[in-house]
């Protein structure tokens, strides 16, 4: 009996170790490029009362404020109402579009949660600026406010800068500095090694460059 529990507390040590593997594997994967597994199944009326038609899906249909990116450039913003159109599809108000863009049947779109594709999109005036860091030039914006008081946003793993953007426009509104940084392996601040995330370990280093900056400034 004890030989047989040890062979499988073994398996089962085993077993969790080669988990723990395959989600560190795509935990620190390289940023690779955004992909449009949805298809826009039909558009209903037109202007503010436009509504996109997708497939039901858990994230299509949840209740919240969320972007579609299209696969041919553009955006568009859905507001948080969710309406059923039958048992397998869902219909989402459009909130706003990208200049230009007219939605149509069959394009294909990719879900996110990031709703402003810039700070311009958000209403933000901001200025691009360049942290230096150890292992090269990281981009950032910067919106001014109080000098004296700065909010240092950082963007999550597999992210970029603009899924920041909802706190920047609090902090704007609040009368905050605020610098949205990229650091390295993000796919927009500088690559190294693999180009795989080290889940913090190393990009701290690239988010105290941007609080020096913040100081100096």
């Amino acid at each position: 009996m004890k030989r047989q529990l040890a062979i499988g507390g073994a398996m089962a040590g085993a077993v969790g170790a080669a988990l723990g593997w395959t989600i560190a594997r795509k935990l620190t994967a390289p940023v690779g490029p955004r992909r449009f597994n949805l298809t826009l199944r039909g558009v209903e009326g037109d202007g503010d009362g436009r509504l996109l038609i997708l497939d039901r899906t858990p994230d299509t249909g949840a209740p919240g404020t969320y972007n579609l990116w299209f696969e041919h450039g553009g955006w568009a913003q859905l507001g948080s109402e969710v309406e059923d159109r039958g048992q397998n599809q869902v219909a989402r108000v459009v909130a706003g579009l990208s200049p230009g863009l007219t939605p149509r049947e069959g394009d294909r779109v990719s879900w996110s949660g990031i709703y402003f594709g810039s700070p311009t999109d958000a209403g933000l005036d901001a200025s691009d600026v360049v942290i230096s860091t150890a292992v090269g030039p990281a981009p950032a914006w910067r919106i001014n406010g109080d000098t004296s008081i700065w909010a240092i946003h950082v963007h999550g793993l597999g992210s970029p800068r603009a899924g920041t953007l909802r706190g920047v426009q609090v902090a704007t509104e609040l009368g905050l500095t605020s610098l949205v940084v990229s650091y390295r392996n993000d796919g927009e601040g500088p690559t190294e090694g693999s180009g795989r995330s080290t889940l913090g370990a190393a990009e701290t280093e690239d988010v105290e460059a941007a609080i020096s900056y913040a100081v100096r400034c």
